[in-house]
């Protein structure tokens, strides 16, 4: 009696079928293990960016509401009114590490800072006149900071800048809680 080469093939197949089994089931896990690990990367990912975007617009709104707030303070020179408002609003928000005004000339006005004024941050984040705002990202010893620079406006006239400093951390709080 003759069997043909390909039955022998096939009836090997079917001597061991947990070897194939496991073959199978190895493969499936690693594919499910790669899409959940690349699910976890991406929602990170997409997390994180939603997180800066929204806390950027939070600053910037304050940073705003500042400049709308101190218009006034600004044209009289009224420089302990300005240190209240600036005090109040940092109080108010544990995520903002500083605020300062800085007339058009650029001399600082009112700032949050115990210490004195840091020299390093008078040039760090200039606006320019033709921008309504700019954020920069720095680099400081409490972590990095968006630095949100808005200008002072009575009517066309540029009347100085306020700067609104927002620390990062909060963010990667935000992300490391979620991942928990």
């Amino acid at each position: 009696m003759s069997v043909p080469i390909w039955g022998l093939r096939g009836q090997d197949m079917f001597r061991n079928p947990s070897s194939l089994h496991r073959k199978i089931l190895i493969s499936m896990v690693a594919l499910i293990l790669l899409l959940g690990l690349t699910t976890v990367v991406v929602t990170r990912t997409i997390l994180s960016n939603v997180l800066r975007t929204e806390f950027k617009s939070k600053g910037l709104n304050q940073a705003k509401s500042i400049a709308a707030n101190s218009v006034i303070d600004v044209l009289t020179q009224n420089t302990p009114r300005l240190k209240k408002l600036v005090d109040n609003e940092k109080n108010s928000d544990p995520s903002i590490a500083y605020i300062f005004v800085a007339d058009s000339s650029y001399h600082i006005m009112a700032h949050t800072f115990n210490a004195g004024f840091p020299t390093d941050l008078s040039g760090a984040n200039y606006l320019e006149r033709e921008k309504a705002y700019n954020i920069q990202t720095l680099d400081t010893q409490r972590g990095f900071i968006f630095d949100i620079a808005v200008p002072i406006f009575s009517e066309n006239s540029l009347l100085g800048q306020v700067h609104l400093g927002m620390l990062q951390n909060g963010i990667q709080k935000t992300i490391t809680v979620i991942n928990l």
